[in-house]
Formats: structure tokens, C-alpha cells, sequence
């Protein structure tokens, strides 16, 4: 069962908008509409995982920070906000690889290109 993709065939708009919905909204969910099941969890829960990640580290690293000369360094905590970027930065590298796909899938609009549209 597919609950995402609709009924009716992809049209190139409707394609155009599940690439930005999965660049600009969250990565995945352009991809769940498309009807790209595997793919589209697979990227949102990156997403939401690397966005969590970064966040209780950056969370962490402002908390462990003393504003004393002898404070403890807080940029020793670094490492998980590193990798929660770059876990969240995959994840949409790969909902753009998908919605770049999905728009190649979509048929070229019927008027897009006129027959007799004069050539420049």
C-alpha cells in the first residue's frame, strides 16, 4: 500500500515541487509524496536525527562553557555537532539526488515546447 503517491500521473510541476519540498521543507518528504517510500523515510529520519543531534550538542558545548579564565574547553564537545551536520547535510544531498530523479521520471509538460515555436 502506498499512501503518498496519488492516483493521477506525476506532471512536471508537481515533480518541480516535491524537489523543493524536499530542499527547503524537509529532506524526505518530497521524496514520500513521490511515492519513494524507502528513500524518503530513510532521509527524513536523517535529517531529524542529524537536526536533534546538533542541537543537544550545541546545547551541551554553551552549557559546558565557564566564563571563567580556567574554563573547561568547550570545544572538546565538538565532535557530535560535526557529525550531526554532516548527517543532516547527507540527508538532503540525497533528497536532492531524489527530487533530481523524480523531476527526470515526470513527462515534459504538453505545452512546454511548441512544434511551431520559431527556432532562435
Amino acid at each position: 500500500m502506498n499512501f503518498f503517491k496519488s492516483k493521477k500521473p506525476l506532471d512536471r510541476s508537481t515533480a518541480w515541487a516535491y524537489l523543493m519540498s524536499n530542499l527547503f521543507l524537509i529532506p524526505g518528504m518530497g521524496s514520500l509524496m513521490a511515492g519513494r517510500l524507502l528513500a524518503g523515510v530513510a532521509q527524513m529520519v536523517g535529517s531529524i536525527f542529524g537536526f536533534i543531534l546538533t542541537l543537544i550538542a550545541m546545547i551541551r558545548v554553551v552549557f559546558s562553557f565557564n566564563w571563567e579564565a580556567d574554563a573547561q574547553e568547550p570545544f572538546a564537545y565538538m565532535r557530535p555537532v560535526y557529525l550531526g551536520i554532516g548527517i543532516f547535510a547527507a540527508s538532503w544531498v540525497w533528497g536532492l539526488i531524489t527530487g533530481i530523479q523524480v523531476l527526470r521520471d515526470a513527462p515534459p509538460d504538453a505545452g512546454s515546447t511548441p512544434k511551431d515555436a520559431p527556432k532562435v
